[in-house]
């Protein structure tokens, strides 16, 4: 198994290579190494995709919480034809945050398009139903029922 140190690991995600970021982001993820997250953060803004995508990932299999507002903040950048990235920034925070952390991501389910409404009932499946304890409105309440148990899950495969 290959070994890097943090220098490399640092230089290559701060580098213009996006191939070596994604594999390094992969070797993070798959290893679950422990990297400072500030070096992280600024790849779920980069301007490729699947560097969103694969940090968003990494940044779940690391589990540090202190990620869980650079997530949500990505979650409300992303635009919805961006599907396979909303879907992992969903899938990461499903696996470090605990409900109570993330309301303020839940706060407008209402206004969410369908399609995330589903990604959201996928990824935290019964978990959702936690929401309808905290002071929301009668009309979110309806809605989560109604997806939590109308709507067909069609789930992806997930890494724990």
């Amino acid at each position: 198994m290959t070994q890097f140190s943090k220098e490399v690991l640092t230089s290559t995600l701060m580098g213009a290579d996006n191939n070596a970021k994604k594999e390094m982001l992969v070797y993070i993820a798959e290893h679950r190494y422990k990297i400072s997250c500030s070096v992280l953060h600024p790849l779920l803004g980069d301007e490729d995709i699947e560097v969103r995508a694969i940090t968003a990932f990494a940044l779940g299999k690391i589990g540090d919480q202190s990620t869980i507002p650079f997530l949500v903040e990505a979650w409300f950048h992303t635009a919805n034809e961006e599907r396979h990235l909303k879907r992992q920034i969903l899938i990461a925070l499903s696996d470090i945050a605990t409900f109570e952390q993330l309301i303020p991501l839940f706060k407008n389910f209402k206004d969410w398009s369908e399609e995330d409404k589903m990604l959201a009932v996928d990824c935290f499946e019964s978990d959702l139903a936690q929401l309808l304890d905290y002071e929301i409105d009668s009309e979110t309440k309806y809605q989560i029922v109604q997806y939590l148990l109308g709507g067909e899950i069609n789930s992806g495969t997930r890494i724990k």
